[in-house]
């Protein structure tokens, strides 16, 4: 290059002489590759003595300009000139921005060198916005850059700076989008992010907490160790325009454990639960837990005895609770779960009624389970409700419930249901061989023997000998009755 072409470095080693400002100005389409070091030597020497504002911010921002050549970009990435910065000179703080806004656009490796890392870190505390654009250009170079973490740390370490509704948002995106976005961030930092971003759930911005809680959703999907905040979730959901999201994050992450069994949390899901389904999915989802599961039986009458928000869900409710064996005997002694059994019932459908005495059957029967059956209405209405459909399913689950109650001790429902099985046998249909079956059982029970015979049913029973399919039944009825 002809030295006239050139930037003349001479004119810039005085500020005071006349042309250089314009020397200055010119120097990003002038300045040669070859000057590129003693280019930057000269301009950032002159922040290690007084320089005034006016000439400080435009030599910065010349450097700025220079630096969007690559071939000066390197020199001076290499020397390490961003280390004489004056970062701790807040009259030149904008234009320092300037400078590191295009270093992690063109040159984030840069900040591999942790020295440089520290000295940007102070003006983060004094410009929190710029701060986190420029760490979001450079966390979308993460899978490209040596050692990010120097950098991409500060967004832990700094959290502090970005709380609020003016960038809180924009925060919680990022920590989301670098978790879900890079495994090895993911690994190493998700937990830290996880805490961070619970924190924010002492925001009081409604908005601001609308985005804590999907960032925390969408970490989830990746990490799945994170613990939730119980204190600011319960109060939240008190919160008409924030349950939604609760609630969407506790189907994603599932109460669970001690530190989620908590009462006055639970009143107020079962509270939503009665008109919102999606705050049953959650106690659905937490009960596959068997210490929160063990929770919901402690608190039953916060639940079992109410539409969430229908009867059925209630049932899917108790039934994941159900399958804890451990759990099946105290539940079957709450004076909730009778009023349950009542309330599904009374949904006049044969399958609910199937449901219900596979639920009975597998219940260890005592006698006091069996008169608190009687005692609430359940058996009455059980066969009411048998009966009043009238299909075979409906009838069938009739049976099975008599014969499971009859093996333990009498109810006084059985004499009304003696009726029903004297009309099953004599119909001769697919339930006569059940049906005989269920009568010798309860003629363990004289009242119940005796209205067999009243009906003359041990007499249509003898005919029923030369049936080879009946026999046997028969036979068994025959030798049970006197």
């Amino acid at each position: 290059m002809n030295p006239e072409d050139s930037t003349n470095l001479e004119i810039l080693k005085v500020p005071n002489v006349d042309g250089f400002y314009e020397e200055l100005e010119a120097s990003p389409e002038t300045l040669h590759y070859s000057q590129s070091r003693e280019f930057f030597e000269i301009l950032l020497n002159y922040f290690q003595q007084s320089i005034d504002e006016e000439t400080g911010n435009l030599i910065l921002y010349t450097i700025a300009k220079v630096l969007c050549n690559d071939r000066h970009l390197d020199v001076f990435i290499k020397e390490n000139f961003a280390l004489q910065l004056p970062y701790r000179q807040r009259m030149f703080q904008d234009s320092v921005f300037e400078i590191i806004f295009v270093l992690v656009s063109l040159g984030p490796h840069c900040f591999d060198d942790s020295r440089i890392t520290k000295q940007f870190a102070p003006l983060i505390k004094r410009n929190p916005k710029k701060s986190l654009t420029i760490l979001a250009i450079y966390a979308q170079k993460f899978a490209y850059i040596e050692n990010p973490w120097p950098m991409v740390d500060l967004l832990i370490q700094e959290s502090q700076r970005f709380i609020g509704p003016e960038l809180a948002a924009n925060y919680v995106s990022l920590l989301t989008t670098l978790c879900i976005k890079y495994e090895d961030y993911c690994q190493g930092r998700a937990e830290h992010c996880w805490r961070k971003i619970c924190a924010l759930l002492n925001e009081t911005d409604i908005m601001t907490l609308k985005v804590v809680y999907c960032g925390l959703c969408n970490i989830s999907k990746v990490y799945t160790g994170g613990e939730l905040p119980i204190d600011p979730i319960r109060a939240h959901l008190r919160v008409k325009d924030l349950q939604r999201p609760v609630l969407t994050l506790l189907i994603s992450v599932p109460l669970h454990g001690e530190e989620s069994c908590d009462r006055p949390l639970l009143q107020t899901l079962c509270s939503l639960s009665e008109r919102d389904d999606k705050a049953t999915m959650v106690l659905m989802k937490a009960s596959s837990d068997p210490v929160f599961a063990d929770f919901l039986v402690e608190n039953a009458k916060l639940w079992l005895g109410k539409e969430l928000p229908t009867p059925i869900e209630t049932l899917r409710l108790f039934l994941s609770v159900f399958k804890f064996k451990e759990l099946r005997q105290t539940i079957a002694e709450s004076p909730d779960f009778y009023e349950f059994l009542k309330m599904i019932t009374n949904q006049e459908n044969g399958n609910s009624l199937s449901m219900l005495c596979t639920i009975i059957r597998r219940i260890e029967l005592n006698e006091q389970i069996i008169s608190n059956l009687s005692d609430s209405g359940f058996l009455r209405a059980f066969f009411a409700m048998a009966a009043d459909l009238n299909t075979t399913t409906s009838k069938h689950s009739a049976l099975l419930m008599l014969d499971t109650i009859s093996r333990i001790a009498y109810s006084r429902e059985f004499m009304k249901m003696c009726d029903m099985i004297n009309d099953i046998i004599n119909e001769r249909g697919e339930l006569t061989e059940v049906a005989i079956l269920v009568a010798a059982e309860l003629c363990t029970y004289k009242k119940c023997e005796l209205a067999f015979k009243r009906k003359r049913l041990d007499e249509y029973i003898k005919t029923l000998l030369v049936d080879p399919q009946l026999k046997r039944p028969a036979q068994k009825f025959l030798d049970s009755i006197s």
